[in-house]
């Protein structure tokens, strides 16, 4: 019988994809490595998508919203794609052949742009204004909180009109999302004045 031949063929596939998420500057963080499926960050970070494919394609293409499409680079099995989050969830979907004309299979993600929510600050104590004399002594609780973490926090007292900086905390080694300042408020050493103007703040 007349020999006959077998031709194994691998069609084409994602065989790894890396995504590093760089975050704007004023945040001070780190660069971050995601997984595909979690693509998630604050509006204005890039997500740099590195592509491993198991052979490179011929003609391919990744579709973005409101028909945007950006080439693959042809017969390369590694690439690169970034975006920029932007508030809400954008879907991408790549498509493609080889040489063989087979399909790559199907490959989509999505990646979400949150807002950057400015940080609170709530005086825990005392919890309601106060009548007082002025050799109090008043026991400061603050909590402040920021969902990408805090740089700096304090807390100002101010005395008609005129601010004392009491509290002032940096954290150059790590930002955390939840600070808590004390202090002890003495009256006496700011020499307060019956029926004046007491208002306290903090950032």
């Amino acid at each position: 019988t007349p020999a006959q031949t077998v031709r194994f063929i691998d069609p084409p596939r994602v065989e790894e994809c890396t995504v590093t998420l760089v975050f704007p500057d004023y945040t001070q963080l780190p660069s971050r490595v995601v997984p595909l499926q979690r693509i998630v960050g604050v509006v204005g970070t890039k997500a740099q998508l590195h592509f491993r494919l198991n052979h490179g394609l011929v003609s391919g293409a990744i579709s973005g919203p409101e028909g945007e499409i950006q080439t693959v680079p042809p017969n390369v099995s590694e690439f690169d794609f970034e975006v920029e989050l932007t508030e809400g969830t954008t879907r991408y979907s790549m498509a493609g052949r080889d040489a063989e004309a087979l399909a790559l299979k199907p490959a989509e993600w999505k990646v979400r742009g949150v807002p950057d929510s400015p940080p609170t600050a709530k005086i825990e104590a005392p919890a309601e204004n106060l009548r007082i004399t002025k050799l109090a002594e008043i026991p400061l609780d603050i909590r402040v909180a920021d969902d990408y973490g805090i740089a700096e926090a304090g807390i100002v007292l101010t005395i008609n009109g005129k601010e004392h900086r009491l509290v002032h905390r940096t954290f150059p080694d790590g930002k955390p999302r939840r600070v808590r300042l004390e202090y002890r408020l003495e009256l006496e050493r700011f020499g307060v004045e019956v029926n004046a103007n007491v208002r306290l703040h903090a950032y």
